[in-house]
């Protein structure tokens, strides 16, 4: 494809993303989960006198501690006990509350899409083979909600 590419100046490759928003939801909603304990590690470090260049991988020693500042900071509606405060919650029930109130909607695909794309067409460009000019990328023209109500009629 790279010498059809060079041989045809006007030809050019569009990479297309795709995502899809039943199968990959949960797993969405979880990586924004951790970016914002990791956001919370980096506020901590911040505090501490820290540069968040130091900032290194969450520890699974230290998830307990900033999942529950990730949660005491979230506003949603949390359980309540007899005298009016949140609750302290489990893990994983602080990471399913959470989840649930992370929202993924068709724009939120979409920018999966794209970031797939982009990535694809980074390493076409960077193996030599492709000039970034003749190269672009964008995301599948579908509506991710009519997959999801495809999916959820079958």
């Amino acid at each position: 494809m790279g010498k059809a590419l060079a041989d045809r100046p006007a030809l050019q490759l569009t990479v297309v993303g795709t995502s899809s928003l039943e199968t990959e939801c949960d797993g969405l909603r979880r990586g924004q989960l951790g970016a914002m304990v990791q956001a919370e590690k980096q506020r901590a470090l911040v505090r501490e006198g820290g540069s968040t260049a130091d900032i290194l991988a969450v520890s699974p020693a230290e998830y307990p501690a900033l999942l529950k500042q990730v949660y005491q900071r979230a506003d949603m509606a949390k359980p309540r006990n007899l005298v009016g405060l949140a609750k302290d919650l489990p893990v994983a029930g602080m990471e399913k509350l959470l989840m649930s109130d992370i929202a993924v909607d068709d724009n939120t695909m979409r920018e999966l899409a794209v970031q797939r794309a982009v990535v694809v067409r980074d390493y076409l460009a960077a193996g030599g083979c492709f000039s970034r000019k003749d190269l672009s990328a964008r995301a599948q023209k579908c509506s991710f909600r009519r997959q999801m109500d495809t999916a959820r009629r079958t």
